[in-house]
């Protein structure tokens, strides 16, 4: 359905959901923009140093979040030293876990999310 359509027969409520999904998916397609990796933010930005300056500093919360590798900041480590520890198996876990999950904000285990779908939960 076209947005339009969308506004036309779905309930007010329905349609605000819809309409901030939408402009969620918009977003997520600006190649410098990031999302806060503070668990408790939910903001994002748009980074335009990009890797020359990683460090991106949230707008809303103050927390730092890597540009390059799209985490929170990796404190203490270069850019390039996060890189080598990711090349270990231990490493890339902990870096697809970063990336991929986020904390659940009532029980705090680590959860996959795709948009505002929860799909798995780790343990």
């Amino acid at each position: 359905m076209e947005y339009e359509d969308m506004k036309r027969v779905a309930s007010k409520d329905l349609f605000e959901r819809y309409d901030h999904l939408c402009f969620r998916q918009a977003i997520r397609r600006m190649p410098d923009f990031r999302w806060c990796k503070n668990p408790n933010c939910g903001s994002g930005q748009e980074h335009f140093e990009r890797d020359d300056a990683p460090i991106m500093i949230c707008v809303a919360c103050k927390k730092m979040t890597c540009y390059t590798h799209d985490v929170p900041w990796h404190e203490g480590r270069t850019c390039a030293q996060y890189d080598i520890e990711r090349q270990t198996t231990e490493g890339a876990t902990r870096d697809t876990i970063d990336r991929e999950t986020k904390p659940c904000p009532k029980c705090h285990i680590r959860i996959f999310k795709s948009g505002e779908d929860v799909f798995l939960t780790l343990r």
